[in-house]
């Protein structure tokens, strides 16, 4: 047989695929890519949570506690915190399991917010205390705290965190692609939103439940959503629910307003805070600031 050269044609090395299908199928690879290995290194890291001993948790917590703390103390914070205190050790006294017990901090900030961290500990950004109007309105922000170390979201949120960044460091290493890079890290962001929001309304559950049964009247706790509503900015809930790291304020009201019961929804007193306990408690540090 006698060999035969083809004609080699202008469009020999062009794929016959379009271009465009072929970036949908490079991206769709990425994302199922990350969301598989993120699920999966994400189950990983709440199965070892259930794991790790109350004494090692309580030394990673003093080291978050360190970033906290206030180096000036005044008599009307100290007095503030003990207030704040016998609060959640009444909210937490008929928990059926406590690793360890809770321990309540004031931060002085310009910003309203509470969160929880390792080792049991609580911390209160002392602008959400000028805020609240209510024993049951600050019992609700204590309680939500309380849940989520019952629900242990401070410590799943870490080993969360750390599954997204191994991924995205992965990616960033083998593919040198710009395009890659913003896919995984947008795609990240939307899957800890969604864990961000469902842990979330579980730790709502669980601070609405210890405020109904410890006070009578608790339909207090809900104005804490309506204040949250006028510290979001009006910006904010022009986006869809899905691209928040909470439930939206009003969404979270209507479905704990659920919850009550008839008699218990029409009896709208509320336990006044004691007089002045949030006055002047970060005075000192500002003072000291300006010096």
């Amino acid at each position: 047989m006698k060999f035969k050269s083809r004609e080699i044609t202008d469009g020999v090395n062009v794929t016959p695929t379009h271009p465009l299908k072929e970036l949908c199928i490079l991206v769709g690879g990425i994302v199922g890519t990350l969301v598989a290995i993120f699920f999966v290194l994400g189950w990983i890291a709440g199965w070892l949570v259930a794991k790790i001993p109350a004494k090692y948790e309580e030394k990673l917590g003093r080291l978050y506690a360190y970033a906290f703390a206030d180096s000036t103390h005044s008599k009307e914070l100290d007095a503030a915190e003990a207030y704040l205190q016998d609060i959640v050790d009444r909210l937490a006294a008929d928990l059926p399991e406590k690793r360890f017990p809770y321990r309540v901090s004031i931060h002085c900030s310009q910003q309203a917010n509470a969160f929880a961290i390792p080792g049991g500990q609580i911390v209160i950004l002392s602008e959400l205390l000028k805020q609240v109007q209510s024993e049951q309105e600050l019992a609700m922000v204590l309680g939500h705290e309380i849940g989520h170390h019952v629900n242990r979201d401070h410590l799943r949120g870490l080993g969360r965190s750390l599954a997204i960044m191994t991924v995205m460091m992965a990616i960033g290493v083998s593919e040198q692609s710009g395009m890659a890079q913003k896919v995984a890290n947008y795609t990240g962001n939307l899957l800890l939103l969604r864990y961000s929001r469902s842990a979330e309304m579980a730790a709502d559950n669980v601070g609405f439940q210890l405020v109904q049964y410890h006070y009578a009247k608790p339909h207090g706790a809900l104005d804490l959503f309506k204040t949250f509503e006028k510290l979001v900015p009006k910006s904010a809930t022009k986006f869809p629910a899905w691209g928040l790291t909470h439930p939206h304020p009003q969404a979270r009201f209507q479905r704990l307003r659920e919850r009550l019961t008839k008699s218990s929804a029409s009896q709208h007193e509320r336990k006044p805070l004691a007089a002045g306990i949030f006055a002047n408690i970060c005075e000192s540090k500002a003072d000291s600031d300006n010096k």
